[in-house]
């Protein structure tokens, strides 16, 4: 697990790891932007409860 504090809310945000997965609890647009650029670095992808691409 790690965390991140969005630098304009100041709210924190979990990062959980299992299974090979990435996932964070209701995170904030600025939660997903950072998910993206995390997963730009790893060749990964963001996909949403939905099912939704980002």
């Amino acid at each position: 697990m790690a965390s991140w504090i969005d630098p304009s809310s100041k709210e924190k945000h979990y990062f959980y790891y299992f299974g090979g997965e990435i996932t964070v609890k209701n995170p904030s647009k600025n939660a997903i932007a950072k998910m993206k650029a995390v997963a730009k670095k790893l060749a990964a992808r963001v996909q949403g409860d939905e099912g939704e691409w980002y």
